[in-house]
């Protein structure tokens, strides 16, 4: 029920001002020149402070306007324990949030989903702004030595509904 609340205000709203798009509140501002996937807007403008985001720090996208936080902006306290590129989650911003506060909570993930967003935190650069390539490929990492390496310190939030012990014996991966 809590889960569709959020999507059924935003189609009301919609339907309200015959908009496409809902503006104002945070709600997919048409201002924002968005990539197809609703990951980078051309302004670089995120978040309820407006600044741009990098993608080696910890940010939540509402899941209903779609917009991007960042982790240090946000008082949900699930979105502490997440990782950068984590999207195993549900996020409902306070602009968004039927009573004004924001939601967060973890949600299962599959080993893909685990392995990719391991993948993409080893390959980030130092700044934290690109992912370093070799080539037109990300970098080879090994299974043991640096996915596993890194997910295992992460596992309790990265790795929800999974094993341990699968992952450990590479089974999962």
């Amino acid at each position: 029920w809590w889960a569709a609340a959020p999507a059924r205000r935003l189609a009301r709203r919609m339907e309200e001002t015959g908009a496409a798009d809902v503006e104002a509140d945070g709600v997919r501002d048409p201002q924002l020149r968005w990539d197809d996937h609703y990951e980078f807007n051309e302004e670089g403008r995120y978040c309820y402070c407006g600044e741009d985001r990098k993608l080696g720090e910890v940010a939540v996208q509402c899941s209903v306007c779609m917009q991007w936080f960042h982790a240090r902006c946000t008082s949900a306290p699930v979105v502490k324990e997440l990782s950068p590129l984590q999207r195993n989650y549900t996020f409902v911003c306070s602009n968004c949030a039927i009573t004004g506060c924001e939601y967060c909570a973890l949600c299962d993930n599959s080993w893909k989903n685990v392995a990719e967003t391991a993948i993409a935190n080893l390959a980030l650069n130092e700044a934290g702004d690109a992912l370093e390539l070799e080539g037109k490929r990300t970098k080879r990492f090994r299974v043991k030595e640096d996915i596993i390496a890194w997910v295992v310190p992460r596992f309790d939030s990265l790795a929800r509904g999974r094993e341990l012990h699968k992952l450990l014996d590479q089974s999962a991966l």
